[in-house]
């Protein structure tokens, strides 16, 4: 017996209202110049595609994503003049959808980048891409695609009827490491909110789309490693692919951003967090000696920047490793950083008793789920300071603390650092064991830092915390050819946490 089912009437497709202005500019932003010799910073516009620029993107796409774009070029489409044709006839079709957008520099005409989007309606007449195609290599691309989006099923996990979505975005090479990407996956926000979606959702294929995203906001709803794909479909082989996984990953309206954290009156400020003895280095007999860590006070801000410009900077691998010290501008903007930590009255101090002597500091900060953030990113221009931000972040994404561990916000960390003559006393370890009555003054359920030096990843594991993330340090070139740390004095960073509950 046949049985029939019923289909809802099919929707319209999605066309563009009248009411959103075309061409529209969507996104500015300010990038490095690689027409400038000084390194200094271009503005640069993400727009709408017109149909005089149609030609120029289908350059920028035959000529770079091709290659590119790991399924294409694993299936090697521009080798195939059958299937490159059939994919250059894809492309003139999404930019009727007047959704495509792509980015110049201010004062030129040149082509910088491009992202092909589109917008997927539920229950929408289609056009039937695999009806159309009948080179076996796009249908495998489109297959690929395909099964990544039915087994999310997008539209039942948020409850959308519709969302944007993309066939590829792409960089002209020369433009390429100055984040560009990631700034035009930015220009989603502001278009989907002109036409009314919530949701944005694309298969990042490539590693260097899957980290703009991630940083963007896009959180990952499936990924599946590429030699899995041959277990779907044996045509799916992937043997050789310049990626090690597909992302389906989704960028959702965010709820109102709340407000910075900031210490509640309740709690005394100073307060004295934890004492302890260890052994006093101006005694000859060995003998202990009182500490106190408590809680940073203005009068010693300098004091503490002292300890950090003449020990942190050259003791802690990654400034060391960047040469933050030698560089006057990085310098500059990372003791700026520092006093912008401090006024969050978070940071703490150690003395020993009778003495106002600083032995060691902790800069801490709280880290809140969809707070108004500084975005150090923007604010900080020089690429070795950049890149330090950058690395930390990428930790924090991958860790993805929040979601672990079922929390809204974690005590954390901007370094630690023991003057030289009070090293090797276990000073450090009794600092980090103040983060568990702060912790509980404060009401939070955990404290997770990115250790980066072996001292602090040791002293870190003997009060408790456990390691979410070890990244070797030789890895982190193959997520940017910028973050190449050869002769780093670590040999990993370590994303650690401590969960406060487990604690005496």
């Amino acid at each position: 017996m046949r049985i029939l089912l019923k289909r809802k009437a099919a929707t319209m497709p999605w066309e563009r209202p009248a009411s959103v202005p075309y061409p529209s500019v969507w996104w500015t932003f300010e990038a490095p110049d690689p027409d400038r010799e000084d390194g200094g910073l271009a503005t640069y516009r993400v727009e709408d595609l017109t149909e005089d620029r149609y030609e120029d993107v289908m350059q920028l796409y035959t000529e770079h994503f091709l290659d590119d774009e790991p399924l294409c070029s694993h299936s090697g489409i521009r080798q195939d003049a059958e299937a490159y044709e059939e994919i250059v006839m894809f492309w003139r079709h999404t930019f009727t959808e007047r959704l495509t957008i792509v980015c110049y520099k201010e004062g030129s005409k040149e082509l910088v980048g491009a992202n092909l989007l589109t917008m997927s309606v539920a229950d929408a007449e289609k056009v039937d891409f695999t009806e159309l195609v009948k080179t076996e290599k796009l249908k495998k691309l489109i297959g690929i695609n395909e099964y990544m989006s039915e087994v999310v099923d997008v539209y039942a996990r948020y409850g959308v009827d519709k969302y944007l979505t993309a066939y590829g975005l792409s960089v002209k090479t020369r433009f390429r490491g100055l984040g560009i990407a990631t700034e035009i996956l930015k220009a989603r926000v502001p278009i989907c909110r002109a036409f009314g979606v919530k949701l944005s959702s694309t298969n990042f294929t490539a590693i260097g789309s899957q980290i703009p995203a991630a940083k963007v906001g896009f959180k990952t709803d499936l990924e599946m490693p590429c030699n899995e794909f041959v277990k779907v479909n044996p045509k799916y082989t992937l043997n050789g692919i310049k990626s090690k996984s597909l992302k389906l990953m989704s960028l959702l309206k965010r709820k109102a951003a709340t407000m910075p954290w900031e210490r509640p009156a309740s709690v005394p400020y100073p307060n004295v967090w934890w004492t302890f003895e260890a052994p006093d280095p101006d005694r000859e007999d060995g003998g202990l000696a009182t500490y106190r860590v408590e809680d940073l006070t203005e009068d010693r801000y300098e004091d503490v920047i002292k300890l950090y410009t003449e020990h942190f900077l050259d003791d802690e691998p990654l400034c060391a490793h960047s040469g933050i010290r030698q560089d006057a501008e990085a310098y500059e903007k990372i003791v700026m950083f520092w006093r912008h930590t401090f006024t969050e009255r978070l940071t703490i101090v150690c003395y020993k008793e009778g003495s106002k002597e600083l032995v060691g500091a902790n800069l801490l900060t709280m880290s809140v789920a969809d707070a108004e953030k500084v975005d150090f990113t923007e604010l900080v221009k020089t690429e070795n300071l950049r890149k330090i931000i950058e690395i930390n972040d990428h930790m924090t994404e991958v860790a993805g603390l929040y979601a672990r561990y079922g929390v809204d916000k974690y005590l954390t960390a901007y370094g630690l650092s023991i003057n030289t003559r009070f090293r090797g006393l276990g000073i450090a370890t009794e600092i980090l064991k103040a983060r568990v009555p702060i912790c509980r003054a404060f009401g939070v359920k955990l404290s997770s830092t990115n250790f980066t030096a072996i001292g602090s990843q040791k002293a870190a594991e003997k009060i408790g915390f456990k390691t979410d993330l070890d990244m070797a340090c030789n890895e982190f070139v193959k997520i940017n050819p910028k973050y190449t740390l050869d002769g780093i004095k670590s040999k990993s960073l370590k994303m650690m946490s401590l969960v406060i509950d487990e604690q005496p």
